[in-house]
């Protein structure tokens, strides 16, 4: 006889309609390169059959020859007879059994006792019983086997891990080095392990930079507030009693006034802030040197406003890449307002291409950041933009001081395209 195939003729039949010869030559290549549970459930099968067929085998042949024992101690044993004359008859000679007291008797045979009898019953119940108590021992030892080796083991550190996230607890790791259908589903948990990690960080991240802008938007109000409520109490203490004159009121009202339109205008960065924390930024095929000459063209109506002197420097080359312009300018521009501010007279901006990245570098030669710009603390409205920009823009922004003086920003924006 052939081989048996261990699956199923309709399933066979099924998988090469729907999956071309290369396709199912290609996967069982992969299979046999990685171990499969199904596989190896199919060997301690096959093996426990093989095992289960031989000692049913063996056991009825034992209970048979038991049996027959017993029967033939009380059986004549007929066989063709050498002495009979008549050729036309074939004569029979009667053997007697052996336990028989006269063996010249022909009717005379030992009875079956009660014990015999009852040791035929349960020989012939044995030969049914026997056969199938060993299929069934042998179905339980396969499964013992299998799942104390296959599954036990992967079972448990899933079980262990799923406990853990439910108790709050991703300081693990989930380690099971077969690369069998069971070691691909722990791989899996431990991706989707990291991946929670990886989420409840940048969770844990955006708070803390939610709180460092809460504390920057609360540390910028306080100065036009206190105007404000400083004027006012000022104002209603002399107005009473007429110590103020026409021109100190008008004064004081464009004081109040230019408190008011700073908090306008920094209530109109929290939400812009907030805007841009939500927005998709739409990356489009750009000409380098045609940014850059955008770029210097833009700068320097800034500095002129601002009473400064600036020098863009490109040394970026002349092909196209994909980036998000609108981005590019809103970063500049909050970066070069800012430099215009506090630098005393220079300050430069440079442009250049490092490692995948559009790298953008605005030194001044002021005083410098101060520590709370430093540890990223209290960046300012400004500074907080460019910040939340670079990272929507996959980079990154660095803030530090010169060795004397002079501050600088790097801005590191990734480049989705092929240079």
């Amino acid at each position: 006889m052939g081989k048996r195939s261990l699956i199923p003729r309709g399933s066979r039949q099924m998988d090469m309609q729907a999956c071309p010869l290369g396709s199912l030559l290609r996967e069982n290549k992969k299979l046999k390169g990685h171990p499969s549970v199904k596989r190896a459930f199919y060997r301690y099968l096959l093996v426990m059959v093989c095992i289960c067929a031989l000692l049913s085998a063996a056991s009825v042949k034992i209970c048979t020859e038991i049996r027959d024992r017993i029967l033939f101690s009380h059986a004549y044993i007929l066989e063709p007879d050498p002495d009979f004359a008549m050729p036309e008859t074939e004569g029979t000679f009667i053997i007697p059994p052996e336990n028989s007291a006269n063996k010249n008797a022909e009717n005379d045979v030992p009875e079956f006792t009660d014990r015999e009898k009852m040791l035929c019953h349960v020989l012939e119940i044995l030969t049914i019983a026997l056969p199938l108590f060993i299929v069934c021992l042998g179905i339980w030892v396969t499964g013992s086997l299998f799942y104390s080796r296959k599954l036990k083991k992967p079972f448990r550190l899933l079980e262990q891990g799923i406990t853990q996230i439910g108790q709050g607890n991703l300081d693990f790791s989930l380690d099971y080095p077969k690369q069998d259908e069971l070691g691909r589903l722990c791989g899996a948990f431990e991706t989707m392990r990291q991946e929670i990690v990886k989420n409840n960080t940048e969770l844990w991240n955006m708070v803390e930079e939610r709180k460092k802008l809460s504390a920057s938007v609360a540390h910028d109000l306080r100065t036009p507030i206190t105007v404000i409520s400083g004027y006012s109490e000022y104002l209603r203490r002399n107005i009473s009693k007429n110590n103020c004159s026409q021109e100190q009121i008008t004064e004081i009202i464009s004081y109040i006034e230019n408190a008011a339109q700073r908090l306008k205008a920094y209530a109109d960065s929290v939400r812009n802030i907030h805007m841009l924390e939500n927005l998709n930024l739409e990356y489009a095929d750009t000409d380098l040197s045609a940014l850059a000459t955008e770029i210097s063209s833009a700068l320097q109506v800034i500095a002129d406003e601002g009473g400064r002197q600036i020098s863009v420097i490109s040394h970026l080359p002349d092909r196209s890449v994909q980036l998000s312009s609108v981005a590019i300018f809103r970063i500049l521009e909050n970066l070069v307002k800012n430099a215009c501010c506090y630098s005393k007279q220079n300050f430069y901006v440079k442009l250049e291409i490092d490692d995948n990245y559009f790298t953008i570098t605005v030194m001044d030669d002021g005083d410098g950041f101060p520590e709370k710009i430093l540890d990223g603390s209290h960046l300012g409205m400004g500074l907080t933009i460019c910040k939340v920009l670079s990272q929507k823009h996959g980079g990154t922004i660095l803030f530090k001081n010169g060795d004397t003086i002079g501050a600088t920003v790097l801005v590191r924006l990734k480049i989705y395209g092929t240079l």
